[in-house]
């Protein structure tokens, strides 16, 4: 019987992934600053006790996908040149207690959500459901997502759109359809964090059968997509800038100077799972860097067009 050692704190940690977290902390942001932009709403309380689930909830998926590739092969020491993304092999920990740890991180953010669904009312709590189900479909079950081309479509769907779209309803009450448009940045972003992902293990993947976009693609044609992708992803917040939030529109420029290096970065970068690594730590940057200018684009359109 294989023996395996305690999980410890740094193992969860490693589980929870935090250089992933871009994915959800942007949301949160973005839907704070538009509850103040378009009502005028403001609750500290609340943006902060969303932001905890928003992070439980991400790591809960990084823990329970790390489960999921582990027991099915995926993830060996051999692929895996990450010791931080491969907690399971390197920490040798029973892949059971990863899957609890991952289902109590739900259970978590179930908790502190139970608080919002009482102050605010049932809409949260649909929200909330819907994220959980994603969360398995993603990872499990004969056919998850993970395993097909619509996985970065979900994943900046569920994390951009839905995170972005409860924010603000918890903050204003207001089910106004249109956050969606105006989560775009966030959308496209958190996708492409996946298929980052995605591209540096096509060869991985293959081996595993998993027919993701990037495999669809093939690698020349999704490092190309990436890159030109952060550009469409500047002028979805300039369009979104001159069209409503008309005075944020001056920091534009300010975006361009500091992503420039990232998506140059990119343009150069061969995806493969040895460059994954610095793969990942710029297409992050980049999430943080485009949503952190598009959240003071929104604020500034709100202070002085106000």
């Amino acid at each position: 019987m294989k023996q395996y050692r305690k999980m410890t704190p740094k193992a969860i940690v490693e589980l929870a992934a935090p250089p992933s977290w871009a994915a959800a902390v942007c949301p949160v942001f973005v839907g704070t600053a538009l509850a103040y932009a378009l009502e005028g709403a403001v609750n500290l309380l609340f943006s902060f006790l969303l932001l905890c689930i928003a992070i439980l909830m991400q790591s809960a998926v990084n823990t329970i996908n790390d489960y999921f590739d582990f027991v099915k092969g995926t993830d060996t020491a051999a692929n895996c040149v990450d010791v931080n993304d491969a907690s399971i092999i390197y920490n040798q920990i029973n892949p059971l207690s990863a899957l609890f740890a991952g289902l109590a991180m739900l259970g978590l953010a179930g908790l502190v959500g139970l608080y919002l669904i009482i102050m605010t009312g049932l809409t949260l709590l649909w929200i909330g459901l819907a994220g959980v189900a994603a969360i398995a479909l993603y990872s499990a079950g004969p056919l998850p997502i993970s395993y097909t081309p619509l996985g970065e479509a979900v994943s900046g769907f569920v994390m951009g759109g839905l995170i972005t779209y409860a924010t603000y309803f918890a903050l204003t009450l207001s089910g106004d359809w249109l956050i969606f448009y105006f989560a775009a940045p966030t959308i496209l972003t958190i996708g492409l964090i996946m298929m980052t992902n995605n591209t540096c293990d096509i060869s991985r993947d293959i081996e595993a059968c998993r027919y993701t976009l990037p495999v669809l693609l093939g690698k020349k044609r999704s490092s190309f997509l990436l890159a030109a992708a952060y550009i469409l992803v500047f002028f979805t917040v300039a369009h979104l800038a001159f069209w409503e939030f008309r005075w944020g529109s001056l920091v534009l420029p300010l975006l361009a100077f500091r992503i420039y290096p990232g998506i140059k970065t990119m343009f150069g970068l061969d995806f493969n799972h040895l460059n994954r690594i610095i793969a990942m730590k710029t297409t992050v940057k980049l999430a943080y860097q485009i949503n952190f200018y598009y959240t003071l684009i929104i604020l500034l359109g709100a202070w002085i067009g106000g």
